[in-house]
């Protein structure tokens, strides 16, 4: 046989055994993973307050939905932080979660959802100074607060909520709320 015919056969050999060697199943396969995360209930155009950290000193912050690409397998923790738009206050939920990226093409998943923190401002006013009124305030989630003077109550879920002013009895007098 010439030299020639030696090297085509003997070449496809010697290819598959340094594939072999070198681990070269499949040569495209991602080395990296991905994370999807996904920021949802604040206006459009506001920014959240996310940073994730992860192997090898990782550290970025989002401030809307992305995937994050060509990252390290690995656990990532995710901080989300409350943020103040237009003078309204929003908190993140949950404020903090790990993620695992493995390696491959299907990123790991992570959602953050902003909520409006919401104030309500109840006004006392007619009875005599250094009395108590008895007013109840109830709302969404089982919110149930008694008032007895002025105040706001802040940190409020959006919904709809109830007061109830009651007539208070100081003395000879009887004080009507209005409204009831």
């Amino acid at each position: 046989m010439n030299r020639r015919g030696t090297w085509l056969t003997t070449f496809p050999a010697l290819l598959a055994s340094v594939l072999l060697a070198c681990g070269g199943g499949d040569p495209v396969s991602p080395v990296t993973g991905s994370l999807a995360v996904s920021v949802s209930g604040l206006p459009a155009g506001a920014a959240a307050a996310v940073s994730i950290s992860g192997p090898g000193g990782f550290a970025r912050t989002l401030t809307s939905s992305e995937t994050v690409a060509n990252l390290a397998p690995g656990a990532y923790t995710l901080a989300a932080s409350g943020v103040t738009v237009g003078g309204s206050d929003y908190s993140a939920s949950p404020p903090s979660q790990s993620v695992t990226v493995a390696q491959g093409d299907t990123p790991a998943g992570a959602t953050v959802v902003y909520q409006a923190q919401l104030s309500l401002a109840i006004t006392v006013s007619g009875l005599p100074a250094g009395s108590t009124a008895d007013v109840q305030v109830t709302g969404p989630d089982g919110f149930a607060q008694a008032v007895t003077a002025s105040q706001t109550l802040g940190g409020l879920a959006p919904g709809t909520y109830t007061i109830a002013a009651n007539s208070v009895a100081l003395g000879c007098a009887d004080y009507s709320a209005s409204p009831a």
